[in-house]
């Protein structure tokens, strides 16, 4: 099994911002490149910014990137990523990104989840490589590290990340965070925001991280690329 952490994981925390948020913008049409965009606002200046990330769904490393700070605190961070897509207009198209291309379709039932542990829920019925057609989920299990130290009322913690294949209940795991960390914060807590999927086998999670912001906690959103499901196809 192999898993890829993207390079944008530490990009992301080299700007302290007030609510940013990660937009997933498309995949190419061979699924070998993906892309998505964050903004926000910076604290302290209070200036809307934009950053558009282009990935090697293979290795995980960031192709290519533009970025675009508004120093007037005049426009809406999502504008902000257009203003970076009409001033590049052949950004994507470098890579073959078609922002309508959003991978297979998806449906996300609910469904109890176990004590102790989260669950995103998803099922689809087109081909994909390597996963075979069905229900799935995500299973996201989180403990405390240190219980002494507390920011606001939380602790710092680690996670487990485990796809479950419902029909024949096996499981392969996608992320320790404690052997595998996908950044070097401390973390406070964690959750699934979503996934993409794209018919070659690509699998991407985005994850959402509470870490020390500039005064109080603050929720970012880090993509795991997942590429090899070995084990479960072969069920």
């Amino acid at each position: 099994m192999k898993i890829t952490v993207p390079a944008l994981c530490l990009l992301i925390l080299s700007a302290a911002a007030a609510e940013e948020q990660m937009e997933f913008m498309g995949f190419s049409a061979d699924g070998e490149h993906f892309a998505c965009a964050i903004f926000g606002i910076y604290e302290g200046s209070a200036f809307p910014y934009g950053k558009v990330y282009v990935y090697d769904s293979v290795s995980g490393i960031v192709s290519d990137s533009m970025a675009y700070t508004d120093q007037t605190g005049e426009m809406d961070p999502d504008s902000v990523i257009g203003k970076i897509l009409a001033d590049n207009a052949d950004f994507l198209l470098r890579y073959d990104i078609q922002e309508e291309n959003v991978g297979l379709p998806l449906e996300f039932p609910v469904l109890d989840s176990p004590p102790g542990a989260s669950m995103l829920h998803f099922s689809f019925h087109e081909p994909c490589e390597g996963l075979p057609q069905g229900l799935y989920s995500l299973d996201l299990f989180q403990n405390i590290t240190d219980s002494a130290t507390v920011f606001f009322g939380i602790h710092p913690s680690t996670c487990r990340l485990q796809l479950t294949r419902a029909s024949y209940s096996c499981s392969m795991e996608l992320l320790d965070w404690d052997s595998s960390p996908l950044m070097d914060e401390t973390v406070y807590n964690f959750g699934l925001e979503g996934l993409r999927l794209h018919p070659s086998g690509v699998m991407v999670i985005f994850l959402s991280c509470t870490i020390q912001g500039f005064e109080i906690p603050e929720t970012i959103t880090v993509p795991l690329i997942v590429n090899d499901f070995t084990g479960l196809e072969q069920l």
